[in-house]
């Protein structure tokens, strides 16, 4: 009975490490769900030689699973275009935040280059205040 009762007690001790574990999977894979979304479609773009685009609302866009969802303080892109020579259509560089929708502090930072680079940096919390111009 001692026993039972110690195993609960460091059960509930260590639920919250695993409940952070769990919410930090889930980003993780929805935000590299979303990267490897982007390099396929830039991938298309250049053994097509066609311009290809992925939506981010409609109903054939690419939207986070349950547990995610898009940072609202970021400025909406609703299509990710690449030309035929595999560069982003864009003035500027794009950057895309993730959040957890049970812990907001976690987030994913997802950056796409105009040269066609993907970069998914889990360091990051926020957009880099230069993206760069490249």
């Amino acid at each position: 009975m001692v026993t039972v009762a110690v195993m609960a007690i460091i059960a509930m001790m260590a639920a919250p490490s695993f409940i952070n574990i769990i919410n930090k999977s889930q980003i993780n894979d929805d935000a590299r769900d979303f990267a490897d979304h982007i390099v396929v479609i830039r991938s298309d773009a250049l053994l097509k030689q066609k311009e290809q685009s992925l939506s981010l609302n409609g109903a054939d866009a690419w939207i986070p699973k349950d547990k995610v969802e898009w940072d609202t303080n970021q400025p909406v892109v609703t299509t990710i275009t690449y030309n035929m020579m595999g560069s982003l259509k864009s003035d500027n560089n794009l950057c895309f935040i993730l959040r957890h929708k049970k812990d907001s502090n976690l987030k994913a930072v997802i950056i796409t280059r105009k040269n066609g680079m993907v970069i998914y940096d889990k360091s990051l919390n926020a957009c880099p205040n230069d993206l760069g111009n490249e």
